[in-house]
């Protein structure tokens, strides 16, 4: 196929609405992939996926990011962090704004949809960004992220990581419990994270 014309592909959401993208920029997404009954290769045409889990305001945000990959990739998020600020480690003007201009809700829904969409380039060991995130929630039954989160999903899980661990870096343990929506701890509960997770309880 002419490279002028390349394959598309559509996603579609929890009620429906479908977002139409490259079939090359949603290949990151391993669901994708996975989705086709066949082996495709890049001039096949590829069936649209229908994606139960993920609501039409963040899957737009999804193939948003998606389509802005493919055009330029984004750098790999290293750790330790050689910075210590949001702007000093994404050093992209693009996928600064982009994640700055997400209200909480988006995205915490982002996270989940990354992970779910299983979007990542290469499969390195578990990631440290994406376990900050998961041990900074504090209860292991929060269910913000589904269990199988031991595969690294990058780049777009470790972008959201990212800015949700900056935005909880000098909170509270009682802020965040407000701001993550956690229910109150037991008193065994509170020992637990106040054992495991000393940094958020420190006064």
């Amino acid at each position: 196929m002419d490279d002028t014309n390349p394959p598309t592909i559509k996603l579609i959401s929890r009620t429906g609405d479908g977002f139409e993208l490259t079939y090359t920029a949603a290949r990151l997404s391993e669901l994708v992939k996975d989705a086709q009954s066949c082996e495709e290769d890049d001039t096949a045409s590829p069936e649209d996926v229908e994606l139960p889990k993920v609501e039409s305001s963040c899957l737009e945000k999804v193939v948003e990011f998606l389509t802005h990959y493919e055009i330029e990739p984004m750098n790999e998020i290293r750790t330790p962090l050689v910075e210590n600020t949001f702007e000093g480690v994404v050093t992209q003007k693009w996928y600064r704004e982009f994640i700055k201009g997400l209200d909480q809700s988006l995205l915490f829904d982002l996270v989940t949809a990354a992970n779910y969409m299983t979007i990542r380039e290469w499969d390195p060991p578990f990631g440290d960004l994406s376990a900050i995130f998961y041990s900074s929630l504090i209860l292991p039954n929060l269910l913000l992220i589904p269990s199988r989160l031991t595969i690294l999903l990058e780049p777009l899980l470790d972008l959201t990581c990212l800015q949700v661990s900056c935005t909880l870096m000098g909170k509270t343990a009682e802020e965040i419990r407000v701001m993550l929506n956690i229910p109150r701890l037991t008193p065994d509960e509170e020992a637990r994270a106040r054992q495991q997770h000393r940094w958020i309880f420190d006064d």
